[in-house]
């Protein structure tokens, strides 16, 4: 998808912060997510849905958008669910994945990110339902190992999206998290990659992994 992501080019994240912000008793230790969908994305998003837009009505400043849910990933969505946004940005009848977040605590979201359905989605999909699973987890030790794993499967996914998401992953990791992928992962990744017809995902994560942290290829914004 053009709007983000996963998120680069597929998701990119609005006014997304690094981490997680604060609880309602205080600035907490931020959740790491070892994801770039997860710190700027997820990690903003209390609801996450699959849902058909049913109307959308003008409003002062905006539009009121109603929607269908489809289906349910994270949160509990009220009925009727509706979102605030910016005049003609929501059509009727179109179906979106939406990451939602309550607008100053009221009874209507905001939408944080979103992705429509093309060639790419039900991939899409399946990398987002990875992800929330990884949210799940308890602790940050079983957060790392699920990640590592989540990327050493989604490199030899069938589909190229999936795989090209593993790169975009990769170089956030190597930014944010440069411990996080051992020599023995990165080993593991390059076996996948270097066996690979895929030849822009084979020269993309070879390029990356085989580069030292810190260099250019590195250094490009990961949420553009």
């Amino acid at each position: 998808m053009s709007l983000v992501f996963f998120l680069v080019p597929m998701f990119v994240a609005v006014n997304a912060p690094q981490r997680a912000g604060a609880t309602a008793a205080g600035r907490t230790r931020a959740l790491s997510y070892y994801s770039q969908l997860g710190d700027q994305v997820l990690s903003q998003s209390t609801l996450v849905v699959k849902a058909r837009v049913e109307s959308t009505r003008a409003i002062p400043g905006g539009e009121l958008v109603t929607l269908e849910v489809q289906r349910l990933f994270k949160g509990e969505a009220p009925a009727p669910l509706t979102v605030l946004s910016h005049p003609r940005e929501f059509f009727v009848g179109s179906e979106q994945v939406m990451f939602l977040k309550r607008y100053r605590d009221g009874p209507r979201y905001t939408c944080v990110n979103r992705f429509g359905r093309d060639a790419e989605f039900d991939a899409k999909v399946s990398c987002l339902s990875r992800h929330l699973s990884v949210e799940k987890l308890k602790t940050d030790a079983e957060r790392r190992r699920e990640v590592r794993r989540l990327l050493l499967d989604h490199a030899a996914a069938g589909d190229s999206w999936t795989r090209m998401n593993v790169v975009h992953e990769v170089r956030y990791l190597r930014r944010r998290y440069p411990d996080l992928l051992g020599a023995g992962d990165q080993d593991a990744l390059l076996v996948i990659a270097r066996s690979s017809p895929d030849e822009d995902f084979r020269q993309s994560l070879q390029e990356l992994l085989t580069a030292k942290v810190g260099n250019a290829n590195d250094e490009r914004k990961v949420d553009r």
